[in-house]
């Protein structure tokens, strides 16, 4: 597309959103509250405290060895990392979509 459509259109438009990507986050926050709020509501009442620290716990483990594969992925081919990513984050949605939450 860049050959047909030359490509100062295409940097322009990488530099808006990179532009406009941190801005963006401070809109968009409000998903963070609403995603612990799931955790919360998921965890029984005494045990509330426990369960989101071994939630957090858990999630930080999973990231150590993440970044380490997508160093290796990315010596294969530096697309990879990426692909990857996308897979496991549709595996991600597809879970929770089908799982059984009250919301």
């Amino acid at each position: 597309m860049a050959d047909i459509y030359g490509r100062k259109i295409f940097v322009t438009l990488t530099f808006t959103f990179f532009t406009l990507f941190p801005a963006s986050l401070t809109v968009y926050t409000l998903r963070e509250p609403a995603r612990k709020a799931l955790i919360v509501d998921l965890a029984e009442g005494e045990h509330q405290g426990k369960i989101i620290g071994l939630y957090y716990f858990i999630r930080s483990i999973a990231v150590i060895p993440a970044s380490l594969l997508g160093d290796v992925l990315w010596i294969i081919s530096p697309r990879i990392p990426f692909i990857a990513a996308s897979l496991i984050g549709a595996v991600g949605v597809l879970l929770f979509i089908t799982s059984k939450t009250d919301e």
